[in-house]
């Protein structure tokens, strides 16, 4: 029974930790900058929880697959500890300067830097990650440097018209003709011309698809309006 115990207790050291690379909850981010080889910020707006992006220029952000990139870093494994060291030789890395650098942050506090160098020479498909807040090395899945690493073309928001979480009215013009639906709690109304209830699923996707193509064709641009 002793001998079975003991055969279940590891014998490797780096066997004893944490593989996650970084730990954090996602709503600690409100801010996501990349710099070297990207160069782009992202701003979480206040109160609705979405994104913006800010540089290289301003523009809605799709704020779902901003989220769905800082969860994958917190579903990241360290795949192998190269360093503990404090100090370390940047350029055996790549990491002098980093290929790309990740800063995320809440407010002015920095939450996690990571700096991002070369492959690994020996192990085909990982590269080399330095956290500064930790200072260690490791290697991680080159997957990582792809997701985190899009242009800031990829984090825009393209859809016609931006989510309606926050809005409590929207109104429609198409030539001498207005619609205006206002927000009850989580219900919508339609209060003019006539009052009726509206359709929950046709407020939250049919408006943003058709607000597009009929703006494209009348005179009269679907408007949205904010409390």
């Amino acid at each position: 029974a002793d001998a079975g115990v003991l055969a279940l207790i590891p014998d490797a050291p780096h066997a004893w930790r944490d593989r996650q690379l970084v730990d954090f909850r996602l709503s600690d981010i409100d801010r996501f900058e990349l710099r070297g080889r990207r160069e782009l910020r992202l701003d979480r707006l206040p109160g609705t929880g979405g994104w913006r992006l800010t540089s290289p220029l301003a523009a809605r952000a799709d704020g779902d697959r901003v989220d769905a990139v800082i969860s994958g870093l917190l579903r990241l494994q360290v795949a192998e500890f190269v360093s503990d060291r404090p100090v370390v030789d940047p350029e055996s890395y790549g990491l002098a300067p980093p290929v790309m650098e990740l800063i995320l942050s809440r407010g002015t506090n920095e939450v996690v830097r990571l700096q991002f160098g070369t492959a690994a020479t020996n192990a085909p498909g990982l590269v080399h990650v330095r956290n500064l807040i930790q200072t260690n090395v490791v290697l991680v899945s080159g997957e990582v440097m792809e997701s985190v690493g899009q242009p800031a073309s990829a984090f825009r928001d393209r859809r016609v018209a931006p989510s309606l979480k926050a809005a409590s009215q929207i109104e429609f013009s198409y030539g001498t003709n207005q619609t205006l639906m206002e927000r009850s709690g989580t219900n919508w109304m339609v209060t003019r011309p006539v009052r009726f209830p509206a359709g929950r699923y046709a407020v939250r996707s049919r408006p943003c698809r058709d607000a597009g193509r009929r703006s494209s064709r009348r005179s009269g641009p679907a408007r949205r309006r904010r409390p």
